[in-house]
């Protein structure tokens, strides 16, 4: 079964970047059996982050990754395991950290399991969001949000544009149907 099939059902999350001043959020929709590892892309192009830096995802006390072999980076290789797997009958909420340098941390908690993802709407979805996330290797969050402080003008906040975030997220959609992604 591929990770693509919309009667395996879904889950809604909301995804914040935790100690971000403005607060960075979005709330979004992805299949219940999509894999951790095309979770994280989506996880990217939904936050606006560039995919240049390694990441994690905690689930359950469970670490899981990209590169297990890495010394830097422990945890269960993420290829191939499901976000449903991963949740074992009932996560409420999971940790996602990107760029172990600047040390984005994000929450994400599970608000609703859905039975099937309607007919009409995205595998993915991004419904909602406030605040762009800060630029990649700008020092972390207390770092970016210091700096703000001190230069509002040099680092103004943009907007979240979720209309750009969906087209983007199905642009991924039909590049990984187009690779007979299972």
């Amino acid at each position: 079964m591929s990770w693509m099939d919309e009667d395996a059902g879904g889950y809604q999350l909301k995804i914040t970047l935790r100690d971000s001043k403005p607060r960075v959020w979005r709330r979004f929709v992805v299949p219940a059996n999509i894999p951790l590892d095309r979770l994280h892309i989506a996880i990217q192009i939904i936050m606006g982050w560039e995919n240049t830096h390694l990441h994690r995802f905690v689930i359950d006390g469970q670490p899981y990754c990209e590169q297990p072999e890495d010394p830097f980076i422990e945890g269960k290789e993420e290829h191939g395991i499901s976000l449903r797997d991963a949740f074992n009958g009932g996560v409420g909420k999971f940790e996602y950290d990107y760029d172990f340098g600047d040390d984005w941390k994000h929450l994400i908690v599970v608000e609703e399991q859905l039975e099937s993802l309607p007919k009409d709407q995205p595998l993915v979805l991004c419904m909602a969001g406030a605040n762009a996330c800060p630029p990649e290797d700008s020092g972390g969050a207390y770092w970016y949000s210091a700096q703000r402080a001190e230069n509002p003008e040099q680092y103004a906040c943009e907007a979240f544009d979720v209309r750009q975030v969906n087209r983007d997220l199905q642009e991924y959609i039909e590049w990984n149907h187009g690779q007979g992604e299972v």
